[in-house]
């Protein structure tokens, strides 16, 4: 491995979003750890070194039990479980842990150990859903054939359908015919763009009716879903019209 490998490595390591933490078995102490590690459970370099896998656990486990915990990682190659864990400060963290046998030197085998704390992705998925359910532009999810997974009521009322008939069409059918062709270019380019904005197209209701939008697609990071915005380009009209009638009015005045 050059050194232009090594650099990379490292910095991949250091600028993972996740805490990671490299045990060595033998002595049970952290030889390696990244900023987040250190963050998450707001402990300094030299105490993080000092310190064992008990003294990050809140659960109730006996040495024999983390050792034959350790063991069964050992022989499986890897595990992940979630847990309790603690901060320096006695502070409670829900994590996801997964951790992989490494090993550098012959008989000599680590722990590679990823900690994802649980606590803030739910704080994460919290926000998104508040935004989700009150916003006033429609927002629904679909899976990659275009099947609803859910919408927002401010999406219902834009399409002029029900819960029940939403989750039994597809979204090709709140497109006229000219654009469902293009909708589906869309959604296959969002495979590879991740992310397209403002894209103007015709949307036909339930009732017929056809009204131009702006439509935003982003790919759910898990990869099987499409997050759809969608902005009534008529209604932002309108209300652009209303405020320079406003503002025409008042000058008149």
């Amino acid at each position: 491995m050059n050194t232009q490998q090594i650099n990379l490595l490292s910095t991949l390591f250091d600028e993972s979003l996740d805490a990671i933490l490299i045990l060595d078995l033998k002595t049970q102490k952290f030889i390696l750890f990244n900023q987040k590690a250190l963050e998450l459970y707001n402990y300094t370099e030299e105490e993080m070194r000092q310190i064992t896998p008990k003294d990050l656990t809140l659960e109730f486990i006996t040495d024999e039990e983390m050792k034959k915990r350790q063991k069964n990682i050992l022989e499986k190659g890897w595990d992940k479980f979630t847990t309790k864990h603690k901060t320096k400060d006695a502070k409670a963290l829900d994590v996801l842990i997964k951790s992989k046998r490494i090993e550098l030197t012959p008989d000599s085998p680590l722990l590679y150990i990823t900690i994802i704390n649980l606590g803030k992705e739910q704080k994460i998925e919290q926000e998104f859903e508040t935004i989700f359910y009150s916003s006033k532009d429609g927002i629904a999810t679909i899976n990659l054939d275009g099947n609803f997974i859910k919408f927002n009521d401010s999406f219902k009322q834009l399409s002029e359908y029900s819960y029940n008939e939403l989750i039994n069409i597809s979204v090709f059918d709140l497109f006229t015919k000219e654009n469902k062709e293009k909708i589906q270019e869309l959604m296959d380019l969002i495979i590879k763009e991740k992310y397209i904005e403002n894209f103007e197209t015709t949307f036909i209701t339930k009732n017929e009716k056809l009204m131009i939008i702006y439509i935003t697609m982003n790919l759910m990071p898990n990869q099987k879903e499409i997050l759809l915005i969608i902005k009534n380009f008529t209604l932002l009209k309108l209300i652009e019209l209303e405020k320079k009638f406003k503002s025409l009015n008042e000058l008149i005045q």
